[in-house]
């Protein structure tokens, strides 16, 4: 009844209910563009910080990487030097029970270079067992890093897969607004002319 004899009252109070309501919409709408602008920028951070300790622990590993492979070539050199003890003490062994005719000075001088040839044995094998030793705790520890640049480095894809659909999501919240916005503008221009009529 209102609406009949009234129409401009009428037209003036909608267009105000959804300009009201438009506005609310903008701000909805301008909340969730901060909260995603916010978000993106936590990931940027969390991003740059575990992309850092990527880098850091990519160098331990390659450093770890040289490092056993240094080990490796020590333990190889050492494993000859046994091999060639070995056939030293065989060879000269062999000498001593061959040399049942020699003299006791040279039987002496060959049992003492065999004494001396078994001691150096010993002390290589000791070293091979400390350098097999080190050389496993290497690779313990490289491998450790190799699991953990897997994880950081399955962190840092999610984290932009994240990252990714919180722009998407800014990008169509921003469109929602632009459109709030328009339909805002064209409230306040129908607004004009209702209440020129």
């Amino acid at each position: 009844k209102r609406c009949t004899l009234f129409p401009v009252i009428c037209i003036q109070s909608q267009i105000v209910q959804s300009n009201a309501l438009l506005e609310t919409r903008r701000k909805e709408m301008q909340s969730q563009i901060n909260a995603s602008a916010n978000g993106i920028q936590k990931l940027e951070e969390n991003r740059n910080k575990w992309q850092a300790e990527f880098t850091k622990k990519a160098q331990n590993l390659n450093l770890a990487t040289q490092r056993l492979s240094v080990k490796n070539a020590n333990l190889i050199k050492r494993i000859d030097e046994i091999k060639t003890y070995q056939s030293n003490i065989a060879r000269l062994q062999k000498e001593l029970n061959n040399t049942k005719s020699a003299s006791s000075t040279e039987k002496n001088a060959i049992q003492k270079e065999l004494t001396k040839l078994k001691q150096e044995l010993s002390q290589s094998q000791t070293l091979v067992n400390s350098t097999k030793l080190e050389f496993e705790e290497l690779k313990k520890g490289r491998n450790i890093l190799f699991k953990e640049l897997q994880t950081r480095s399955g962190t840092l894809l999610q984290t932009e897969a994240e990252r990714n659909e919180l722009k998407k999501q800014l990008e169509n919240t921003k469109k929602v607004l632009r459109n709030t916005q328009n339909n805002l503008g064209k409230m306040a221009l129908a607004e004009q002319r209702a209440r020129g009529q």
